[in-house]
């Protein structure tokens, strides 16, 4: 399948297919500074997906579509039936209405952890706030992500 049949653009460097980026939505990074208790904070670099509306439904359909997934096949176990099928339906709601709401998320932290020292890149996932915690993959310390105030009114 040729580049321009895939709608993919022709620079070099570019993977996904503008479609695709449309989709779901602009990666920008944020500065940022990360603290853990008794260390001085030091600055690093947040990057923050700033997801569709299209995006955001997509993501809270799968959820819910998993969840009462799980809850149909609980019907036909006997007895625990009657707490999951209810727990599951639950927490597909609940899952796709948190989703839903998620306008911007927090993908990766990139930095020098405050406690230990080493330059690495910690994982995230959830929905970017201006103030989280995150975890050390090396030292397992508890460190607190705190975002330019001027990010709040990027959106």
């Amino acid at each position: 399948m040729s580049e321009a049949r895939a709608g993919q653009s022709a620079s070099p460097g570019k993977t996904r297919s503008r479609w695709a980026a449309s989709r779901a939505g602009s990666v920008f990074t944020v500065p940022a500074s990360l603290s853990a208790f008794g260390a001085p904070p030091r600055l690093v670099t947040a990057t923050v997906l700033q997801q569709s509306s299209q995006r955001r439904a997509t993501r809270a359909l799968a959820a819910l579509g998993g969840f009462w997934g799980l809850a149909a096949v609980a019907v036909f176990l006997p007895v625990v039936h009657f707490v999951l099928v209810p727990s599951f339906l639950a927490a597909g709601a609940i899952t796709a209405g948190l989703r839903l709401r998620e306008d911007r998320r927090l993908l990766s932290v990139r930095g020098a952890c405050p406690r230990c020292g080493v330059e690495q890149e910690f994982l995230a996932g959830q929905r970017f706030r201006r103030e989280q915690t995150l975890a050390c993959p090396r030292c397992h310390d508890r460190l607190t992500l705190t975002a330019d105030p001027a990010v709040e009114e990027m959106s």
